[in-house]
């Protein structure tokens, strides 16, 4: 994956530089010397980036819009379920 690539692929899942750097735990300059070339866009970024986009589309086909790949569209750990979310009780008979 070229710089100017990566930065598309950035663009296109409405990621900043120092969104993405927190996404997968690098530092912002480790960002910066992959997009200003400086050092290659690594295998493993540039597959986590391939798949950030195609399950994009595939959310963007199936339900008619476009998802947030940002920390913001994570839900709270502490967010309230909705009142139909099944049960996760664990059950007592079953180990």
């Amino acid at each position: 994956m070229t710089p100017e690539q990566f930065t598309q692929a950035l663009s296109q899942l409405g990621l900043k530089q120092a969104d993405y750097a927190r996404l997968i735990d690098v530092s912002q300059k480790t960002i910066w010397m992959w997009v200003s070339g400086r050092t290659p866009v690594p295998k493993l970024a540039s597959e986590h980036l391939g798949l950030l986009l195609a399950l994009n589309d595939l959310h963007s086909r199936y339900l008619g819009r476009r998802s947030t790949v940002g920390a913001e569209a994570v839900p709270s750990p502490n967010a309230e379920l909705p009142d139909d979310w099944p049960d996760q009780a664990v059950d007592s008979t079953h180990p």
